[in-house]
């Protein structure tokens, strides 16, 4: 839910630029940008994030115990970085089972 409420705000915030952008070319009297074309736009830009596979149709949640010490350092390294978590759990789960199935 909240990931569709991000992708939401994500294109509102596309849309607006495309309509402030026609704003301002309206005022100059350059007009390369048409609110049908900004619509068109949007609904291109939605239909290629809802085409995505989602997170949960390639994964699945599990929940694990971690020392503090090592959650610390993980926050650490990825603060700021969306996803960071995953792809590095994954990528440290991935390396330690290729070790030990060999």
């Amino acid at each position: 839910m909240a990931e569709q409420n991000e992708e939401l705000i994500s294109l509102l915030k596309q849309l607006n630029k495309q309509l402030g952008r026609h704003k301002e070319e309206s005022k100059t009297g350059i007009n390369n940008t048409t609110f049908k074309d900004a619509k068109q736009s949007v609904l291109n830009m939605y239909e290629e994030k809802t085409k995505r596979k989602k997170v949960e149709d390639t994964h699945i949640k599990r929940t694990y115990y971690i020392e503090r010490e090592l959650d610390k350092r993980l926050n650490k390294l990825a603060k700021g970085k969306r996803g960071f978590k995953t792809m590095f759990m994954n990528k440290a789960i991935e390396s330690l089972l290729d070790e030990m199935e060999k």
